[in-house]
């Protein structure tokens, strides 16, 4: 008997090449799930088929040569017929394509009810609290956030009110509530005994590479030789050269990867070095290949948290879906830039709240290494409500 293997992505497609290259009385073996690679999470299916004409003249030369376990055909004939049927309810691209449509169709109707909820909330604003939920609302803070910082400002008693001045009082009590929801990602630092290792992961365009710079000066500053820059860029070769160069300026040691093996050995042959900056290569939505290669790292015997850089200049949306995309890696904090062409210091607290993710660094030019400084919430509130 001539048994043939196939693999495909689904079902659907592995009876295809069955049919194809054996016709389409073709008898399925055996059907199983695989994971794709070695990878965890990704499974093929695999397929182990034979022709109708080879299956009855293995199993006559069987009986003329030596005993083999026979095949059940009434067997093979339900389990072909299941198959079959699955196949055929499974369901196509365009389907799933317009499920997905209908729940974004619905997700904005939630959204569009709740901020209408919030609008007829937020009109019946007391007057001494309207500047400051004006400001708030003007700087682009979501709906959400304000109802709940008026909720909090109604309920303060009288006597944390000063009569002669409400308007003063109420955005002092405002600002302590905002540094109060804004979290700030701890001081990066070396550890004894093993380097730590920060990955600046994110979008195309996001300033990676620039931040990487600056952070590199700032902490050579404060560590000297402790600090290690190691690029792991493979799609931008011109991204790693400038790296190399401003490093160089800096006087920080430079390295550079292709793969996680070679970037434990770097690590390894450098026990002094305390604080590695990894750059990694812009990664698009939806680019699953990618976001194995950072599970990968994740999985590495060595000490590494990933900060996702958002370029101030996206639309809060589209940082909602970078944020969600790379949620599977394991984000420690948020690094925003381009802050000097936006301002959008709203989105820096949306998207903290929201998320629940702490803020560690904003970058606000391209001058290396001045235009760059540590999250703070004192100075956020101030840029809301200063």
């Amino acid at each position: 008997m001539d048994i043939k293997t196939y693999e495909a992505l689904n079902v659907r497609d592995a009876i295809k090449s069955v049919k194809k290259e054996l016709g389409e009385d073709a008898v399925i073996l055996s059907v199983r799930n695989k994971p794709l690679n070695g990878k965890q999470g990704t499974k093929t299916v695999e397929v182990k088929a034979t022709s109708a004409v080879s299956s009855r003249s293995g199993a006559s030369a069987s009986t003329s040569h030596f005993a083999t376990p026979s095949i059940d055909a009434e067997a093979i004939s339900g389990i072909d017929f299941k198959i079959r049927s699955l196949s055929d309810s499974m369901p196509r691209r365009e389907q799933v394509e317009s499920i997905n449509q209908n729940i974004r169709e619905l997700k904005s109707l939630l959204v569009e009810s709740l901020r209408v909820h919030d609008e007829s909330f937020i009109r019946d604003v007391p007057l001494p609290i309207r500047p400051v939920e004006e400001q708030l609302r003007l700087a682009g803070v979501s709906s959400k956030i304000i109802v709940e910082l008026i909720t909090y400002l109604r309920s303060l008693p009288p006597e944390k009110v000063k009569l002669d001045r409400p308007e003063m009082n109420y955005r002092a009590h405002a600002m302590k509530w905002i540094m109060k929801r804004i979290q700030i990602s701890p001081k990066w630092s070396p550890r004894p005994g093993s380097p730590v290792m920060h990955a600046l992961v994110g979008a195309p365009g996001a300033g990676k590479t620039t931040l990487i710079a600056k952070l590199a000066a700032h902490l050579h500053r404060a560590y000297a030789d402790q600090v290690l820059v190691v690029s792991f860029d493979k799609a931008r070769l011109a991204a790693s050269e400038q790296l190399r160069v401003m490093c160089k300026v800096i006087g920080v040691e430079f390295a550079t990867v292709h793969d996680v093996q070679e970037l434990t050995r770097v690590t390894q042959k450098r026990p002094d070095i305390g604080i590695v900056l990894l750059d990694t290569g812009g990664v698009s939505v939806g680019d699953s290949q990618a976001i194995c290669e950072m599970e990968q790292l994740r999985d590495l015997d060595l000490p590494i948290d990933f900060h996702l850089v958002l370029s101030s200049n996206d639309k809060p949306a589209l940082q909602d879906q970078q944020i969600s995309f790379f949620c599977p890696v394991g984000i420690q904090s948020l690094a925003f830039t381009r802050l000097d062409e936006s301002s959008a210091f709203a989105d820096i607290l949306n998207a903290s709240v929201r998320w629940s993710l702490p803020v560690g660094y904003i970058s606000n030019g391209q001058k290396v290494p001045d235009d760059i400084e540590r999250a703070g919430r004192e100075k956020l509130a101030e840029r809301l409500l200063g």
